[in-house]
């Protein structure tokens, strides 16, 4: 294991670096919507008394307030003034008493809301920036605005409610596993490099079932377990082996974190670690960073190979390394740079062209890439900044808060039984194989269809339906209270895994393999079946952790 060095006399979550001009930057682009949470947190976190900074957040919450009712401001404008007071809110409290770093999870989270909320005000004002899917979809149902907009701020009420106020309520003397020797997390069980060799080489193994039965099946896509069904793999054992496909970040993580963090003696103490193993594992994980590289170009997924290679780079390096050199904020900058202005629309034009041609005879993905990238240099300046902008104003964020809007506008329309929500909420964990009928989860695809963001012919494709727009199917507004589960899970999952509150090499490998999961589940695909598959995942990796305990 690797612990930081720390200071008897310093908290044990106080940071041992300061946030400078060079740490401001590379994070803001590593980040994104988290990273003025997080240099809020760390800068408040030095101080010693925050009184009056939450005295004074009070004081401009009632101006800004006021403000709004005297004169009118905009009612997005307000709702977002109330998501950015109650996210800076809590990273006040937390600072006061010494928390941030504790919480860091929940804050994280938070923000995301505010990204959301951000998107929610530019639709509502700005939609003549949008493209004009999103302009025609909005002129129908934008209507819906101001109630998809009060699910948002609802849900970020009660997930912090289910993270601060309940989790208290359930904790109990047991809350010091999270950091004792009894959570496997911790590695205590390591006593040789044998142990620790085995630990990585199952981790790594389990992790690629999944992707190597996918490419068995010839599909060098991402592949999710039902559309691993219709390439011929059973439905139940594709859900099976998915489960242990983030052991394999894990993996790599780890050893991206032993990397970064083996020559750095001030920050990272060696003297309980094993070298040997540190070896083994960060070469091996250099041949798989190289192969996954690869193989995110090949699968041209744009958004995982951010993703999968860029983010993760930078994200260990970091909270690694702990500060930023000027070399290493130009290799950053430059990398953002290139990612943006050629790799992404490489990629964009490279997934149209491979899902639209037969791999066979003399095509090759060499000269699939090489037609995309004529078909690149052929575009016209508009046709460039369309591909270029596409994250920003018709994917990510802009897409969230457009399925949120249009679910709950065509409510009526998608009404599901809740009694399926709370089988696989409370039942998730009884195998398919022993339960042929286990409910499945909301289709996307008939949300998409029914809301009208797809055609009532395309039964193929996938939409986003978001944690505040499911539960709005099932139960409206009041669904928003269920987001007090998502805030428990997210406690848990911070307490049991956070670099933060104790920092190893494999807990920032495991927290950063999975958070993610955690921060997405908002704006990502859906509640239940977001919820129900960290909790699964995360079973994974204690039974695995277990098993090398136990055998090795």
């Amino acid at each position: 294991m690797t612990k930081i060095n720390q200071n008897p006399n310093d908290s044990p979550t106080q940071p041992n670096f300061k946030i400078g001009f060079k740490e401001t930057l590379f994070l803001f682009g590593l980040l994104s919507w988290a990273s003025p949470i997080y240099i809020l947190g760390n800068i408040l976190s030095a101080k010693k008394d925050n009184d009056k900074s939450i005295s004074g957040l009070f004081l401009l919450v009632a101006v800004f307030s006021l403000v709004t009712l005297l004169f009118g401001i905009n009612e997005s404008i307000l709702k977002l003034i109330i998501c950015l007071s109650i996210a800076v809110w809590l990273v006040l409290i937390d600072c006061d008493h010494n928390r941030f770093f504790d919480n860091a999870t929940i804050h994280f989270c938070n923000s995301i809301f505010l990204g959301l909320a951000v998107y929610f005000v530019a639709i509502d004002l700005y939609l003549e920036v949008f493209p004009e899917p999103i302009q025609d979809l909005m002129k129908s149902v934008g209507t819906s605005l101001p109630k998809a907009f009060n699910m948002l701020v609802l849900c970020l009420i009660f997930q912090n409610v289910g993270y601060y106020l309940v989790w208290d309520l359930l904790k109990n003397s047991s809350s010091k596993w999270f950091t004792s020797r009894k959570n496997l997390v911790n590695l205590d069980f390591i006593r040789t490099p044998r142990h620790q060799i085995n630990l990585f080489s199952l981790l790594m193994g389990l992790g690629l079932l999944f992707r190597i039965s996918s490419i068995a099946t010839g599909k060098f896509f991402y592949l999710s377990a039902s559309e691993a069904e219709n390439s011929g793999v059973d439905f139940s054992v594709a859900s099976f082996i998915a489960q242990f496909e983030p052991l394999y970040k894990v993996a790599w993580f780890y050893g991206l974190a032993l990397l970064f963090g083996r020559d750095n003696d001030t920050t990272i103490d060696l003297k309980n670690t094993h070298r040997s193993a540190n070896k083994f594992i960060t070469r091996t994980s250099l041949i798989f960073i190289a192969l996954e590289l690869f193989y995110q170009l090949i699968s041209g997924s744009k958004g995982r190979f951010l993703a999968f290679v860029i983010i993760p780079f930078g994200t260990i390096f970091f909270f690694t390394h702990r500060r930023v050199s000027t070399r290493a904020l130009i290799i950053g900058l430059f990398i953002g740079v290139l990612s943006l202005l050629l790799i992404f629309p490489t990629l964009v034009i490279y997934r149209s062209v491979i899902t639209s041609t037969v791999l066979g005879g003399n095509a090759t993905f060499i000269t699939f890439f090489q037609k995309a990238w004529d078909t690149l240099q052929s575009l016209s300046w508009q046709e460039y900044q369309d591909i270029v902008l596409t994250p920003f104003n018709s994917a990510g964020n802009s897409e969230s808060v457009s399925a949120m809007i249009s679910i709950i506008h065509f409510q009526g329309d998608v009404t599901l039984d809740a009694g399926i929500l709370w089988q696989r909420l409370l039942l998730f964990w009884v195998p398919r194989f022993l339960w042929s009928d286990k409910p499945t989860i909301a289709s996307t695809n008939v949300v998409g269809r029914l809301t009208g963001r797809l055609s009532a012919d395309d039964f193929g494709t996938s939409v986003l339906t978001t944690a505040p727009g499911e539960l709005f199917i099932y139960y409206g507004l009041f669904g928003s209270v269920l987001m007090i589960l998502l805030g428990i899970v997210a406690r848990w999952f911070n307490e049991a895994t956070s670099p933060f509150k104790d920092f190893t090499a494999f807990r920032a490998a495991v927290y950063f393999s999975y958070l993610p999961s955690v921060i997405n589940i908002v704006g990502g695909a859906g509640f239940e079946g977001a919820i129900t598959g960290l909790v699964l995942q995360m079973f994974t990796l204690y039974a695995s952790l277990y098993a090398v305990r136990f055998f090795g």
